[in-house]
């Protein structure tokens, strides 16, 4: 298996963060933290889902 992630796809991962995070913060809605949370854990399992 192979480590390696594109770097499209980490941008892909990082936008879709950054845009759900922005939305949860523009409305204060608790479904758009979630929304954002969700997208943050995606993103961190890029990371640390191979070393845990």
């Amino acid at each position: 298996m192979s480590d390696l992630i594109s770097i499209d796809r980490l941008e892909q991962l990082w936008r879709a963060y950054r845009a759900a995070r922005a939305k949860a913060e523009a409305t204060g809605e608790i479904s758009d933290g979630i929304a954002a949370g969700k997208a943050w854990a995606i993103w961190l399992k890029l990371f640390l889902g191979r070393a845990a």
